[in-house]
């Protein structure tokens, strides 16, 4: 993603917190690895929970480093 693209992706994250404020609100987490797609999750809880919080974005960041560890495996049989 280009810096543009980024900060216009961070924006609408803000927009959708905003458009849910009078929800309660669970946890927002934003991961943009270089070269990738970003992906985010904005939680909005009827009872926010941090230990479930903390167990997605675990589970969402050994995908992603999953993920990479592929390509970068794929990319180093290319060579």
């Amino acid at each position: 993603m280009k810096p543009a693209e980024i900060s216009a992706y961070l924006r609408t994250m803000a927009d959708r917190v905003d458009a849910n404020q009078d929800r309660p609100f669970g946890g927002l987490f934003v991961i943009i690895p270089p070269d990738q797609e970003a992906d985010s999750v904005l939680l909005l809880e009827g009872k926010p929970d941090g230990a479930m919080f903390v167990g997605l974005v675990t589970a969402k960041l050994e995908v992603t480093k999953a993920l990479l560890d592929k390509q970068s495996q794929q990319f180093g049989r290319m060579r």
